[in-house]
């Protein structure tokens, strides 16, 4: 079965991988307002920590309007390999 826990999910201007293979995560929006819809935001960037048992399966990411309806709805790739790691 497969098992995945989220431990946070951020949505930010800007994020990448520092050469010690750190996350950088860079200016976490707090919500995003429009005067109408729909709206094109020249970039941003979707960063999920989780842990779990999955392996090379794909997800749905979607993220909802305050009315639960569908803004924007994407597959990802997710290969998790079950290793413990140091709690920070």
């Amino acid at each position: 079965m497969d098992e995945i826990k989220i431990n946070f999910l951020h949505i930010c201007e800007y994020a990448f991988f520092s050469e010690d293979k750190k996350v950088n995560v860079l200016g976490v929006f707090d919500g995003m307002t429009a005067e109408s819809f729909p709206i094109i935001h020249p970039r941003f960037s979707i960063v999920i920590g989780v842990n779990g048992t999955i392996f090379n399966k794909r997800k749905e990411i979607e993220i909802l309007s305050p009315s639960g309806e569908p803004v924007i709805s994407t597959q990802i790739n997710v290969n998790l390999e079950n290793k413990p790691k140091a709690n920070l």
